[in-house]
């Protein structure tokens, strides 16, 4: 007996595809359908077209504004920290760490105060060379921790400068004050029994060598980078007049007094802004020849 054919809804196959298909070379030439994709589709229909293709979803405003955002946020932290390097190389003096923070020259200064003041009893060249060398020594530690300003960031205009520097302020002074900065320059170093010739060749050690290499790594190196100029000028002042007034014999001539107070705070004010102005390296050639030139020069001269 037959079976009766089957009624009702078609199968899902017929639903999805018609009974008679297009020929083979039909189905290349026919463009592909577009089908939406969206989250409802059901996978087995999408499986069922071969040819349609999908269209992308398109993107979330809120998350691309986001994302957008999250790049400019990049992009503007990346142009923050080139602009701090950059500050950095041209003002080192601002961007200190702060373990070199805490090596505050000042406490070092202190120190040396006291200990010229307790040294001043005894012979004029032992004291300074103790005392010339606890300066020098503090100044070389600071220049070593990265707090003091490099001697390579300078260039031959700036050697130049400080050489032309130092002539101008002692040339005149030798012109017009000579007599009396050899009277100064006796004071000063000499000692009694000691030859003119060795005394002579001990002061030019001492000033061509030994102070400005101890002042310039202090004063103008350490001191002036973390406290300014004009606080390293009166310090640098104190300290010359503390340095050498114990051994000039200076009590009944008050004005003589003065006028060397005067001079050696010109000294230190014009040598820290020749550092300001043109680096450390040039403030030390500065101090250098103008040393020469008041100090040693008119005891050869005059």
């Amino acid at each position: 007996m037959k079976r009766p054919e089957r009624q009702g809804p078609p199968h899902d196959d017929q639903m999805a595809w018609p009974i008679s298909q297009p020929p083979a070379d039909e189905i290349g030439e026919t463009e592909p359908e577009i089908v939406e994709a969206t989250v409802e589709a059901k996978p087995s229909l999408l499986s069922r077209i071969p040819h349609a293709i999908l269209r992308p979803m398109q993107p979330d405003p809120l998350l691309q504004e986001i994302e957008t955002g999250d790049e400019e946020e990049f992009e503007t932290d990346e142009l923050a920290e080139d602009a701090e390097e950059i500050e950095a190389e041209e003002h080192p003096s601002l961007f200190i760490n702060p373990f070199q923070r805490e090596v505050d020259p000042v406490f070092a200064y202190m120190v040396i105060i006291a200990l010229s003041i307790g040294l001043s009893p005894i012979d004029a060249s032992i004291r300074y060379v103790a005392l010339w060398a606890a300066l020098g020594g503090a100044g070389l530690v600071t220049y070593i921790l990265g707090t003091s300003q490099r001697l390579s960031d300078t260039s031959v205009e700036n050697l130049r400068a400080g050489l032309l520097f130092g002539l101008v302020i002692g040339i005149p002074f030798v012109i017009l004050f000579g007599s009396a900065l050899q009277t100064v320059s006796d004071r000063m170093f000499n000692e009694r029994g000691v030859p003119a010739n060795l005394m002579n060749t001990w002061v030019f050690m001492a000033v061509c060598f030994v102070m400005p290499a101890a002042d310039s790594l202090f004063f103008r190196g350490a001191m002036q980078e973390l406290r300014g100029p004009i606080v390293s000028g009166i310090l640098g002042t104190i300290w010359s007049v503390i340095l050498f007034f114990p051994h000039m014999e200076l009590g009944n001539a008050s004005g003589v007094a003065f006028v060397m107070v005067i001079v050696f705070a010109l000294l230190n004010f014009l040598y820290g802004y020749l550092r300001y102005r043109n680096g450390l390296a040039a403030a030390w050639i500065s101090q250098i020849v103008s040393g020469i030139c008041l100090w040693f020069l008119p005891r050869l001269i005059f």
